[in-house]
């Protein structure tokens, strides 16, 4: 792999993205974080790279860390859909069922019946759920997911 350049205005902060995952795809989790930290130092970053430090993060174990770069991630860009969806599936693996389904709310889940899928399933287990607003949410979905007859 060749050496990163050192000075600002050399690379933009998608190279550096791009360098990244190709290192996460071979496995090399850790040069992928390195990568990416040196983005933020050395570039202007933007959501993008605080989001594959999420995703570099979360696969070594770091959750704490991952949810931190998610919320950096969005902070920056609130529309970011992928960031609310991963921070969420971090969060429901943590058992915290309410904020996963705020996330995942904000990921327009509508748009994807595999996430919204598993978005209401996750319902049933939150301790604010009624049987109204379960039977809301699968309305919801068969409204966007379903085909007329």
């Amino acid at each position: 792999m060749a050496p990163l350049p050192e000075t600002r205005s050399q690379t933009s902060a998608q190279e550096y993205v791009r360098l990244a995952r190709l290192q996460r795809l071979d496995g090399r989790e850790e040069l992928a974080l390195a990568i990416l930290e040196t983005a933020s130092r050395l570039v202007t970053v933007d959501a993008s790279v605080f989001y594959e430090l999420a995703q570099a993060h979360a696969a070594a174990g770091r959750v704490t860390r991952a949810l931190a770069m998610y919320d950096t991630a969005i902070a920056l860009d609130p529309e970011f859909i992928d960031a609310h969806w991963h921070r969420g599936v971090l969060l429901e693996r943590r058992g915290q069922i309410d904020e996963a389904l705020e996330a995942w709310r904000r990921s327009d889940i509508t748009r994807d019946a595999y996430r919204h899928s598993i978005y209401l399933a996750t319902t049933l287990k939150s301790t604010r759920s009624t049987n109204e607003s379960l039977l809301a949410e699968h309305r919801e979905w068969a409204r966007h997911h379903t085909v007329a007859p």
